[in-house]
């Protein structure tokens, strides 16, 4: 390698590395299951740019899919902000297809039996972790993970090396799951006080009772990998690629100023455990009128392990009267023609100081491969509201565990650039959980690695016609757009090193 190459390298490197960032690069994939799942934009456009609608079937699911290592093996997990704990595939799933079913007995001492029809999961394509593994230590607390959408895990949880990129962490704890339907493993990436640990229900069948732990935001930050328990996250929804910042912003991936939403306090806690924000109102928009379809306040996820949008029942149900949208059994969802051209039609999402402005063809997605008919991705909620993939594809956010706030504004995906702020240290809100001792390791070059190199592909050929207009009246605002090219970080950092340990460091390189 050149001097000047080295240099170069080097530089971007120590200076990312001293600078308390960990990068982690995922894929978007969308498909019935991960293990099928392909890389492909969610919003198809015709040969003249215009969007007209989602390339993803409606009952296609999005998976933010990243690498990660476990005591030397590659495992593959949904980042999912929804949730906290990091969990794997054990040998003895029955539902795995290699397992082929068998009667298993739950942590509460029921039965169920697993029949060789319903052992379907893919577990090799994702990584199976063997608990017999030298490197793996547990004292036999149980896991117990049930999900909104009716998939669990149950196992134990242990500790072993844990890394991704090219950071480390050693001794640190996670579950095995030797039961579960859950059609991936997930990475969580919520509050601690959030884990699956802390169940009340834990001490009736856990030897250990119910415990809190530091999961992966809050290890990354007690082993000195960041300064703030904090990460961005940033989606290419054209290329089907993202990548999370741990402890630092890139501001070259946004548009206009990141707003600040603070996080809201919910069944009964002191404090925010997890990442809802106030929704003020929600607007439709074609141009020359509007229909505000929600105008009551009310909090929302954001959750990157949901595909879908799901806000109040009253909003949707207005939304869809504006649309000519019509509910069917079939799909379980509003149905309307897919549209042959851009409609013009945006849904803004207000929050305090700052309108998401989106095109409406982010929310819908074709029934069939024909291209005909088109689901609105947006559900009821029936008092759990969710903004998902559809919603976080348009915004660029910041999810402050440490300052226990949301920071977000749309997403900017023009720029080639880097433009990284280290997000610095505060107190530590009071009920966090200091108390282990990790240790970790980490160094970059400046370059991210995906998951695996798959096609990105088109397959909706036809385009329908389709009228649209909102029934009210009033103005209404421009819709924005999307596109971008895949992207190196080593780019602007604000951060400080020694020259004496950068030269000693090239020139070790250099031996």
């Amino acid at each position: 390698m050149k001097l000047l190459q080295l240099l170069a390298s080097t530089l971007c490197a120590t200076s990312l590395a001293i600078a308390d960032i960990a990068p982690m690069k995922f894929d978007i994939l969308r498909g019935t299951d991960m293990s099928s799942a392909k890389k492909k934009p969610r919003l198809l456009k015709r040969d003249a740019g215009d969007i007209v609608f989602s390339d993803v079937l409606y009952q296609e699911k999005s998976f933010y899919s990243a690498n990660i290592t476990i005591a030397g093996t590659e495992f593959q997990v949904q980042l999912d902000t929804g949730s906290s704990d990091l969990w794997v595939y054990g040998a003895d799933n029955p539902f795995c297809a290699s397992n082929g079913g068998v009667v298993v007995d739950h942590i509460d001492q029921s039965s169920t039996v697993v029949t060789p029809a319903e052992a379907t999961l893919d577990c090799e394509a994702y990584g199976i972790f063997d608990i017999d593994n030298e490197d793996f230590v547990t004292e036999d607390q149980l896991l117990f993970a049930d999900y909104g959408d009716g998939s669990f895990a149950e196992g134990v949880y242990g500790r072993s090396t844990v890394s991704f990129g090219n950071a480390t962490l050693e001794g640190f704890m996670f579950g095995v799951a030797n039961l579960s339907n859950s059609s991936v493993p997930v990475c969580g990436l919520g509050f601690e006080v959030g884990e699956f640990s802390l169940d009340p229900e834990m001490p009736t069948y856990s030897p250990g009772g119910s415990f809190m732990y530091q999961n992966l935001p809050s290890a990354m930050k007690q082993t000195g990998l960041i300064k703030r328990t904090a990460f961005s996250l940033w989606i290419d929804g054209e290329s089907s690629e993202g990548y999370i910042l741990f402890g630092a912003i890139d501001h070259s991936k946004y548009s206009g100023e990141l707003v600040t939403l603070p996080l809201l306090i919910t069944d009964n806690s002191s404090q925010p455990n997890a990442y809802q924000v106030s929704l003020n109102t929600v607007i439709l928009s074609d141009g020359d009128s509007e229909v505000d379809v929600m105008v009551n306040e009310t909090s929302v996820l954001l959750d990157s392990g949901t595909s879908e949008a799901y806000l109040p029942n009253d909003a949707v149900e207005n939304m869809a009267e504006a649309l000519s949208a019509k509910y069917s059994d079939d799909q379980g969802t509003y149905v309307l023609d897919c549209p042959k051209e851009s409609t013009n039609i945006t849904i803004t999402f207000t929050f305090d100081g700052i309108d998401i402005q989106i095109p409406l063809e982010s929310f819908l997605s074709a029934t069939d491969s024909s291209g005909e008919k088109c689901a609105l991705m947006i559900y009821p909620g029936g008092g759990t509201n969710i903004l998902g993939d559809v919603f976080l594809q348009n915004v660029y956010v910041v999810f402050d565990q440490d300052g226990l706030q949301a920071r977000i504004a749309p997403v900017d995906n023009n720029n080639d650039s880097a433009d990284i702020e280290i997000l610095d240290s505060v107190k530590t809100p009071s009920g966090g959980y200091n108390n282990e001792t990790l240790t970790a390791t980490a160094s970059w070059d400046g370059t991210l690695a995906t998951t695996e190199d798959q096609a990105i592909t088109k397959s909706l050929s036809s385009y329908l016609s389709s009228d649209y207009g909102l029934s009210t009246s009033e103005s209404a605002t421009a819709s924005q757009s999307a596109s971008s090219s895949s992207k190196n970080l080593c780019g602007k950092v604000y951060s400080t090193f020694t020259i004496s340990g950068l030269v000693s460091f090239i020139l070790m390189m250099a031996l």
